[in-house]
């Protein structure tokens, strides 16, 4: 697989099919991740779109269903393009910048923490891995521009 950022909003609306947040705990060198249902590993919240939601709309979903995200402000990141042997996949990043959470509510997801280091085992391990460097790199630079 091949994952290739692109700048925001390149792709449309209306051709991306699923949203991956990376959900910062204010500001911090923590990160959220959460557990499936009977999953052992670990990822970033993420989703698909559903009819009639825009990407907005599935990422803010998206980012309460898996998270139980009470506060937060939500951003886009970047666009990506996820090719493989069969496919070429479009979909969008968010960045949530979260300042408390509440209850899981009911879903799919089993648990969720709050860490430093994405936990092992990986769901996607480069993929994920990828993303969330390149949203700490884009943390970092929002901090240096604050100086």
């Amino acid at each position: 697989m091949k994952l290739t950022f692109n700048p925001k909003n390149t792709h449309k609306d209306k051709d991306i099919h699923f949203v991956i947040i990376t959900a910062n705990y204010n500001y911090s060198d923590q990160w959220i991740f959460v557990k499936k249902n009977g999953s052992d590993s670990w990822e970033l919240p993420a989703g698909h779109k559903e009819d009639g939601e825009t990407v907005f709309q599935t990422a803010n979903r998206e980012l309460f269903e898996e998270t139980g995200a009470k506060e937060y402000t939500i951003e886009v990141l970047t666009d990506y393009t996820l090719e493989n042997d069969e496919s070429i996949g479009v979909g969008r990043i968010f960045l949530a910048i979260i300042e408390s959470l509440g209850e899981l509510p009911d879903s799919e997801i089993e648990k969720c923490i709050i860490s430093k280091s994405f936990p092992k085992p990986h769901t996607y391990p480069i993929l994920q891995y990828e993303i969330l460097q390149f949203a700490k790199k884009y943390i970092r630079g929002k901090k240096n521009e604050n100086i």
